[in-house]
């Protein structure tokens, strides 16, 4: 499979993926016409998000330390790196989408580009998560997301599984912090309001 997208589109992509590697939130400002000039207190929550998820992806890669895919298929041949640390769970699968997580609890980009799923099918009601995680595509910025995954595969130098690792962690750290309340991360929850009175 990897293979293939190499072969297929990854010449497509390449430039979009290379720019991705170190500058994610650059491409959510870009989706929600931002600037930090413009939203800084948006920002600062991407910047929060970017902080846990390098905290927890690289605690479980230290766990598995899955080799990458072109240690075992040379013939993948990533065009930089590949990335020194391992492979699982993938860090920018995470990423994505713990910071499209976090912008859909901002309610004015929620009901901007958030996801079709409310009540009665409106926009601005609190989204069913439970229904909406049940496919990434859902909306602007879990596609996004989903892109950001998918590159790093076309890139060779992540597993499908790596990406789903990396969704499914955020998923389940995004759970904890906002619906079960299991982890008290007020700090967040301070940035998520100060983002919000930028919408």
């Amino acid at each position: 499979e990897l293979e293939a997208l190499m072969q297929d589109t990854r010449a497509r992509y390449l430039a979009e993926s290379s720019a991705q590697a170190d500058g994610i939130p650059a491409y959510f400002m870009h989706l929600l016409a931002m600037d930090r000039a413009s939203r800084p207190q948006t920002f600062q929550l991407m910047r929060c998000g970017l902080a846990i998820g390098h905290v927890a992806y690289l605690y479980f890669k230290a766990r598995f330390r899955r080799v990458r895919p072109s240690a075992l298929c040379p013939g993948l041949v990533p065009p930089f790196g590949p990335p020194r640390h391992p492979a699982f769970p993938s860090g920018h699968a995470f990423l994505g989408q713990f910071i499209a997580l976090l912008l859909l609890e901002v309610p004015g980009i929620a009901k901007r580009y958030g996801v079709d799923i409310g009540a009665g099918g409106s926009w601005g009601a609190k989204p069913n998560w439970n229904k909406a995680l049940a496919s990434d595509k859902n909306g602007p910025l879990m596609w996004l997301a989903e892109r950001l995954a998918t590159n790093r595969e076309r890139l060779g130098v992540h597993y499908p599984s790596d990406s789903n690792a990396g969704r499914w962690l955020a998923r389940g750290i995004w759970d904890a912090i906002f619906t079960k309340k299991t982890v008290a991360v007020p700090t967040l929850h301070g940035a998520v309001q100060r983002a919000s009175a930028e919408w």
